[in-house]
């Protein structure tokens, strides 16, 4: 390869990896966070409010035992469902159904309301719950920092084989979190929850909380969890730093 033929490809791989650093220096602070996460619509153990884009599908695992996927079909809606698949006999069954919509997207902020449902069911008998949520992602500065909260009102119910009833009150979930970026493609992630139940007109908070922290290693289309769940307020914990945890997610 001679010396021109040389410059010429340095120069046209300097003039597209500027386009593309220009290009991504344009987006806001949402979008770039849509673009660079592979799992930017969850958190470890919270719903973020984003969502995929229009058309993607992403297969996500965590523990190692429980899979699930998301679609979005438009850029505002998608449906996600989790499993915990039969790898014993007996194993029961174990259905985890969300539905979230976009109610506003600016270019450092999203709202969104999500329909959530749980359902256990083994040998006839049934428990779950289903109601609403509302999570709220704000970016701050240049986007990276970003503030998460999400509040969950959920009915209860439980039966045998045909007949099920649901339960007066609801369980109530207040959780926020935090991202933080580390590197390119490494971000700090903290969220803590606190249950709480209304019932016969009083409202109630426990005293106990669950604080879930960790790294994510991610990139446009894999993202890596690895991270400890913690829990607050238990007498006996052998846990130290919490329980391990592992996420994975893939978007196609």
């Amino acid at each position: 390869m001679n010396r021109s033929r040389y410059l010429q490809l340095l120069v046209s791989g300097l003039v597209v990896m500027a386009g593309a650093s220009s290009a991504l220096a344009q987006q806001t602070p949402v979008e770039r966070a849509r673009a660079q996460d592979a799992s930017n619509d969850r958190g470890l153990l919270t719903s973020r409010a984003d969502t995929l884009r229009e058309g993607e599908f992403s297969v996500n695992a965590y523990e190692l035992f429980f899979i699930g996927g998301t679609y979005a079909f438009t850029d505002d809606f998608q449906v996600s469902f989790t499993t915990f698949p039969p790898i014993v006999e007996d194993t029961p069954f174990l259905g985890i159904f969300n539905a979230k919509y976009v109610l506003m997207r600016s270019a450092t902020t999203v709202v969104s309301a999500q329909a959530e449902g749980l359902i256990l069911r083994q040998d006839g008998v049934s428990a779950g719950t289903f109601g609403p949520s509302v999570q709220v992602d704000h970016h701050l500065a240049d986007g990276a920092f970003v503030l998460h909260g999400q509040l969950s009102a959920q009915g209860v119910f439980g039966g045998f084989e045909d007949e099920v009833e649901v339960g007066e009150g609801a369980l109530v979930r207040l959780s926020a979190g935090v991202s933080a970026p580390l590197g390119e493609h490494v971000k700090l992630l903290g969220e803590v929850f606190v249950p709480a139940a209304f019932a016969e007109g009083e409202f109630e908070v426990a005293e106990v909380a669950l604080v879930n922290y960790g790294l994510r290693f991610h990139g446009g289309t894999i993202a890596a969890d690895l991270a400890f769940l913690r829990p607050f307020g238990i007498d006996d914990n052998p846990f130290i730093l919490g329980i391990p945890f592992l996420g994975f997610s893939a978007r196609f």
